[in-house]
């Protein structure tokens, strides 16, 4: 026998399960990437110097860049779409971002010159990590939420 369908959530149900269910923004995630990807060059720029600081800064970029495009293109309102859609825009997006990474990995060294690889895999890294840390800082902040 099939399950009846949930009923509706009111207004207060509502507002009460948005606060105890955080998300958190794309776009927030994509500015701390940019502004991990400067700190990180500054602090490359200080210890190897400025021919480093501009190969850490184009990993950042590698990061960034590809980042920012998904997030835009995976997001953009679609009033009409069906989840089998979402789930295939967002796919394609994806593979979209990891293409345009690799592309820009692959040709640093003919855009920026010569390439100090250890400040550029530093910047590419930390800047990379920015996901995983808002990923364990959201989780931990539900946590909490949760279980107060």
């Amino acid at each position: 026998m099939p399950e009846a369908p949930p009923a509706p959530l009111s207004v207060d149900e509502a507002r009460r399960w948005r606060r105890s269910h955080n998300t958190v923004a794309p776009w927030r995630i994509v500015v701390w990437q940019v502004v991990v990807g400067v700190l990180v060059s500054l602090g490359v720029a200080w210890i190897w110097g400025a021919n480093a600081a501009v190969s850490a800064a184009y990993g950042a970029l590698a990061v960034v860049l590809p980042s920012a495009l998904m997030v835009w293109g995976a997001l953009r309102p679609r009033w009409a779409d069906s989840a089998t859609s979402v789930v295939r825009r967002f796919a394609v997006w994806e593979l979209g971002k990891l293409g345009l990474t690799v592309a820009m990995l692959v040709m640093a060294p003919r855009w920026i010159g010569p390439v100090n690889w250890l400040a550029l895999v530093a910047g590419f890294v930390v800047t990379m990590k920015v996901l995983g840390v808002a990923a364990w800082l959201y989780a931990r902040r539900n946590h909490r939420t949760v279980s107060n």
